[in-house]
């Protein structure tokens, strides 16, 4: 499960507990996550969102400060284990939108040999 623990920088400095864990799956894209991270700091007037941890999230897709919109493609797509697999290994760049999302799906497509599976049990 695609998880992060979303908090603000006003309350991890003021050392106040605050933040959530959000399942990103629940979401249909970045808007919608990004607006229910606000409601849960609707507490503060202009919540400045900090993203300290996550959970079955390739590096590429976030930051401390940002989540990339490409990251529901990610979640979406038919070959998820394999891309993540290529994300962590070989590709090093960020993919932050659907533009440099297509641009990571041709290159993994170029590098994809095929499936691995076990001979002897």
């Amino acid at each position: 499960m695609a998880e992060i623990y979303v908090d603000t920088y006003a309350k991890y400095n003021q050392r106040r507990t605050g933040g959530r864990w959000v399942d990103c799956d629940d979401f249909y894209d970045k808007e919608s996550f990004m607006e229910h991270c606000r409601e849960i700091h609707s507490d503060e007037s202009d919540p400045e969102l900090m993203f300290s941890d996550h959970s079955d999230i390739p590096s590429a897709f976030i930051s401390e400060s940002s989540v990339s919109e490409a990251l529901w493609l990610w979640l979406e797509s038919s070959q998820k284990d394999a891309i993540e697999a290529y994300l962590e290994s070989i590709y090093t760049s960020s993919v932050d939108n659907e533009a440099e999302w297509e641009i990571l799906v041709d290159a993994f497509e170029d590098a994809f040999i095929g499936g691995y599976s076990k001979l002897y049990p």
